[in-house]
C-alpha cells in the first residue's frame, strides 16, 4: 500500500465513523430516514403520466393517486384506458356514448370522480336514458392532442 492511500484510508475511517454516530444520534432523537422518494407537488406529472405515441402522453391506466395541490386533496382514479372514472355514468354497452376531450378543466383534478364534470353530466342524463359518459380529458392537453384525441375516438 503506498502513502498516499494510507492517508486516504486513515482520513476516510474517522469521517465514516463520524456519519455512523451522527446517524444513530439523529434516529435516538426521533429522526427517521425516507422510506421512499415522494414527489414534489411541481412535479406530480412526471409519475401519473406515461408516454403514448399518439398523443405524446396519456394518464397512467389503472391507477389511483391524490392530488395534492388542493386543500382537500382529492383522490383521483383512471380506468383501463387512463380516462378519468365517471361516476353515474351507464354499463350498458347499447347506450349512447358521451366523450368529454379536453385539458385540465375537463380532468378536473380538483375534486373526487364523483363530481367532476363528466360525473354531474352522466348523474343528470341517466335520469331519462341511459348513457356512457368517458372523461378523456388529460391535464396538460393543448387543443391539437384534444382534437387527436377526438378523431381517433371516432
Amino acid at each position: 500500500m503506498t502513502a498516499g492511500w494510507k492517508k486516504v484510508l486513515f482520513a476516510s475511517v474517522p469521517l465514516l465513523g463520524f456519519l455512523m454516530l451522527l446517524e444513530a444520534g439523529l434516529r435516538v432523537v426521533g429522526f427517521k430516514p425516507l422510506s421512499k422518494m415522494v414527489p414534489s407537488r411541481w412535479m406530480e406529472p412526471a409519475w401519473y403520466l406515461v408516454s403514448d405515441p399518439e398523443y405524446g402522453f396519456v394518464s397512467r391506466p389503472r391507477d389511483r393517486y391524490q392530488f395534492l395541490n388542493v386543500v382537500e386533496q382529492p383522490w383521483i382514479t383512471t380506468d383501463e384506458f387512463g380516462y378519468r372514472t365517471t361516476l353515474g355514468s351507464s354499463e350498458w354497452p347499447e347506450a349512447p356514448v358521451v366523450i368529454f376531450v379536453g385539458d385540465s378543466t375537463t380532468f378536473c383534478a380538483e375534486v373526487d370522480d364523483a363530481h367532476t364534470m363528466p360525473s354531474e353530466v352522466a348523474r343528470l342524463l341517466n335520469r331519462e336514458t341511459p348513457a356512457r359518459v368517458v372523461n378523456a380529458g388529460i391535464r396538460g392537453y393543448n387543443q391539437l392532442q384534444a382534437k387527436r384525441q377526438l378523431q381517433l375516438a371516432l
